[in-house]
């Protein structure tokens, strides 16, 4: 259960680290070593983009922009659900999660192409 109050806190921390290892992360799918790693983060973002806590949907709509410029067209077979997580993101979203939503949009339109 997602009882502990520091709870939102280390998926702040968990995000911003996984951001970081971007590189690392689109490295290990073009040597084909971990191929499902892309897959598996940008889930975990776009489930973390749902979340009530809104420093944690700021961290995660960052996180999935740092992930989308680093990997390029990489991330093509995943802009459909990306797409869609965030235009639903943008019913929810107020003040500085809204701001990450349309910057995260920019990201996408700008490193990955059209949708």
């Amino acid at each position: 259960p997602e009882t502990p109050e520091y709870l939102p806190q280390v998926k702040i921390i968990c995000a911003w680290t996984a951001s970081r290892y971007a590189g690392w992360a689109v490295d290990e799918v073009q040597t084909g070593a971990q191929g499902h790693l892309l897959a598996t983060i940008t889930e975990v973002f776009l489930q973390r983009l749902n979340d009530k806590n809104r420093r944690v949907q700021v961290s995660c709509g960052s996180a999935l922009g740092e992930l989308m410029e680093t990997a390029g067209d990489l991330m093509a077979p995943y802009l459909k659900e990306i797409y869609i997580a965030l235009v639903s993101a943008m019913s929810r979203y107020q003040g500085r999660s809204l701001v990450i939503v349309f910057d995260t949009l920019g990201i996408m339109a700008e490193y990955c192409g059209p949708v």
